[in-house]
């Protein structure tokens, strides 16, 4: 039993939700004892990498390349699409249509200064776009996002929560986008999970994805769409809040208050803006005035009235920082006070404030709280593949917000 069948379990009830559409793994059939002696194919996920124009060429690079079973000599391959594809080896030039798959008879293929395990995809998509997408085993992408999310550097626990929340949020994803038949699971950015490839890998991500292999959150039988950000600034939002109703998975569960153990009101920020602000917007004109007019729950900026020397409109609080900049305006918690001809917001907390704050986790696993503790915090009354997360006996959940089961 342990390891080994707790994973084929997890495996076989993801491979359910999925429906065994194109492109998912199948288990071994047979009785349950034959089941747990064989090992379950590896589930693959497609990240995107990239899209980009047409006419920008392509360069991979590997000691062996096959490009749709094609084996080519020579360490590097450039690739460009005009009516097709025409890719040039050491001495062969071949041509295709539509999609093409690159391999290498090594473990990496290199693109620019990154380097990606298992298949690289060339997808074009209308608008004379490119799709560069990466299919690697789950557990082996989960390793390069320790380094490209947080760092291996948090203490073990910390990271193993990430993982066990990252895991959560790919499968997630991977089922909706598949069930719409999209040509990738994930993006490489914040859109979804930062990836960066292979090369971050390091012996720290490794032990934990292997510590945490198979793990995920669950919410009355359905994998919990496990968002996270950098900082809470102490308070923690709704997701309908943030991106609606329809982006609400049923069965989610997440805390409105961080733990005040996680100490994350301490990352604080400050930006000044002037009537420039205003020229931005279409019939605005210079700024005027900024009203803060609604809040969330989690004390977030909803909605801000703002009024220029040609009119004045309302924008969502997200749409405002969308507007400056995600990485500028660091999240939607701040406050606005008038300074000289301009504003002064101050504000606390990096990002949407929904799910799992890595710096909170961070601070937590530092007091000694385990990876459980740490996702009972932020997914309160959620199950870690079967087992119940450990209830963590504190004020704060009297503010906990859920769907389906607490």
């Amino acid at each position: 039993m342990g390891r080994n069948w707790a994973t084929l379990v997890v495996l076989s009830f993801f491979l359910t939700l999925l429906g065994h559409g194109e492109g998912d793994e199948s288990l071994t059939s047979g009785s349950s004892v034959a089941q747990e002696n064989k090992r379950a194919l590896p589930l693959k996920v497609r990240i995107l990498l990239e899209q980009r124009e047409f006419f920008r060429p392509l360069s991979l690079r590997a000691s062996e390349l096959r490009v749709n079973g094609i084996a080519l000599q020579g360490s590097e391959l450039n690739c460009r699409f005009r009516d097709g594809w025409i890719c040039q080896g050491k001495n062969k030039k071949l041509k295709f249509q539509g999609k093409i798959t690159v391999q290498s008879g090594e473990e990496f293929i290199h693109i620019g200064k990154a380097f990606y395990r298992d298949t690289i995809y060339l997808i074009p998509v209308k608008d004379r776009k490119l799709m560069i997408v990466n299919e690697l085993d789950m557990e082996s992408y989960l390793v390069g996002i320790v380094n490209s999310e947080i760092s291996s550097k948090y203490p073990k626990e910390a990271i193993k929560a990430q993982v066990v929340a990252a895991r959560s949020y790919a499968l997630a994803c991977l089922k909706e986008r598949r069930a719409r038949q999209m040509e990738y699971d994930l993006d490489s950015t914040d859109m979804d999970q930062v990836y960066k490839g292979a090369q971050v890998e390091d012996a720290k991500s490794h032990f934990a994805v292997q510590e945490t292999r198979g793990k995920v959150l669950l919410n009355s039988g359905k994998v919990v769409k496990a968002y996270y950000h950098a900082s809470s600034g102490g308070t923690l939002e709704r997701p309908e809040t943030v991106w609606g109703s329809k982006n609400t998975l049923e069965g989610s569960i997440y805390s409105l208050r961080s733990p005040p153990e996680a100490n994350d009101d301490r990352f604080r920020w400050k930006v000044s803006i002037g009537p420039w602000l205003g020229m931005r917007i279409t019939g605005l004109g210079a700024l005027r005035d900024i009203q803060i007019v609604e809040r969330t729950e989690g004390e977030r900026v909803q909605k801000v009235y703002l009024v220029g020397d040609r009119g004045s409109k309302v924008l969502k609080g997200s749409e405002f920082r969308k507007l400056l900049g995600g990485s500028w305006i660091k999240s939607t918690l701040f406050d606005v006070e008038p300074k000289g001809s301009g504003w002064l917001l101050e504000g606390r907390g990096f990002g949407h404030g929904v799910g799992l704050s890595q710096i909170g986790a961070r601070n937590l696993a530092e007091k000694g709280w385990s990876y459980k503790k740490i996702l009972s915090a932020y997914y309160p009354g959620a199950r870690i593949s079967g087992e119940s997360i450990p209830v963590n006996k504190t004020p704060f959940q009297r503010d906990l917000f859920s769907i389906g089961v607490r």
